[in-house]
């Protein structure tokens, strides 16, 4: 199991409901700008998602959207 990946959805989920919406775009944006920044120093391949401005746009922008779309589960989860 993505033990990572629990805690990243755990914290989202931490805290309040009315700021799960703010906190899921906040972490997203977090994450992807680690993602651009941190492969090379972990010695992973950053080619992939540096390969254009573009590309590192679309990463952001993909782990934004994977954290907003969790946020709103949790936040229509709970009652």
């Amino acid at each position: 199991m993505d033990y990572d990946s629990f805690l990243y959805l755990k914290m989202i989920g931490a805290g309040k409901k009315k700021q799960l919406i703010s906190k899921g775009i906040t972490f997203g944006a977090l994450a992807g700008i680690g993602a651009l920044t941190l492969t090379e120093p972990v010695g992973l391949i950053d080619a992939p998602v540096t390969r254009s401005k573009e590309t590192e746009l679309m990463t952001v922008a993909y782990y934004v959207f994977g954290s907003l779309i969790s946020a709103m589960v949790i936040k229509a989860l709970r009652c």
